[in-house]
């Protein structure tokens, strides 16, 4: 789907509201024959948990919701419709692929089904592997990046732990729970679940601002800071409301370029536009 024309748009927007007032995916998201012990979290993440499976003797991630009542399974699936939906109809070298949604029974515990990547994720792989080049990695995340903002559609949550490593090397952009398009509709306006404060755009702690293309390049920005430092953002701050209170005064940035090893002066100077305090300055993927 091509989400930059009014029709992709309008494709997209129809069959997650489908999904959501009838409560079903379509069946070509459906899978069946999954093997997975649910009794075994590998880790857990916002609202769900991570297992790992086998699909067609092949090795899966199972994002499943955490359910502590029945009736939360309505509320969880409306929250994974947009997920899922969008998530289906993204195809990119530097993008998590999406195999499909599996219905856990009796409970009816939703699952996204992807890829188990062995390496984990960026910060895992990082640590376990400190010599790894890094700019190529960062050239996989914005080759990603700039194909979701192509079509107009914001990540939200950007972070080492939301990339991916897959077997052959290159960096994968996954976690689009908090993801949405940016659209002239009530669909813009939905709810945001705010993402991490050490990577959120000063704008985004603001009451009632969403996520958007500019607030994706804050958190890329930081997202460098961890690839080239292997240090969080603001990583002299010891908690969300210091963060904020750096924030809010617009003294701060998260980190220095100057510490990014292996990156030109342009490169740095790009990247510490990401940083910028009026969102519009950031620079575009295209840019960088």
């Amino acid at each position: 789907v091509d989400f930059r024309s009014k029709e992709g748009r309008g494709f997209f927007r129809l069959l997650k509201n489908l999904v959501k007032s009838s409560e079903v995916f379509p069946q070509c998201y459906k899978l069946r024959d999954l093997r997975c012990d649910f009794s075994q979290a590998r880790e857990g993440g916002g609202f769900a948990d991570i297992f790992e499976g086998e699909y067609r003797k092949r090795k899966v991630c199972v994002k499943a919701v955490r359910m502590f009542q029945k009736e939360d399974n309505s509320r969880m699936l409306q929250t994974m419709a947009k997920e899922a939906v969008l998530w289906a109809h993204l195809t990119h070298e530097n993008i998590l692929p999406f195999y499909g949604v599996y219905i856990q029974q009796p409970s009816g515990r939703i699952c996204l089904i992807s890829p188990w990547m062995d390496k984990g994720d960026l910060s895992k792989y990082l640590s376990n592997f400190p010599s790894a080049p890094r700019l190529p990695l960062v050239l996989d995340i914005i080759a990603g990046l700039r194909y979701l903002h192509a079509s107009d559609i914001v990540h939200g949550d950007l972070k080492l732990k939301n990339v991916l490593m897959s077997d052959n090397g290159h960096a994968l952009i996954a976690d689009f729970g908090i993801s949405h398009l940016v659209l002239s509709t009530n669909l813009s306006s939905a709810q945001f679940s705010n993402g991490s404060t050490r990577w959120m755009a000063p704008e985004l702690h603001t009451v009632g601002n969403r996520p958007t293309l500019y607030s994706d390049m804050w958190s890329f920005g930081c997202l460098c800071h961890e690839v080239f430092t292997c240090k969080v953002p603001f990583c002299d701050l010891m908690n969300d409301y210091q963060i904020y209170s750096a924030l809010m005064k617009g003294a701060r940035r998260p980190g220095d370029v100057n510490q990014f090893d292996g990156v030109s002066i342009t490169g740095r100077e790009m990247m510490n536009k990401c940083w910028n305090y009026e969102p519009d300055a950031r620079p575009s993927c295209e840019e960088i």
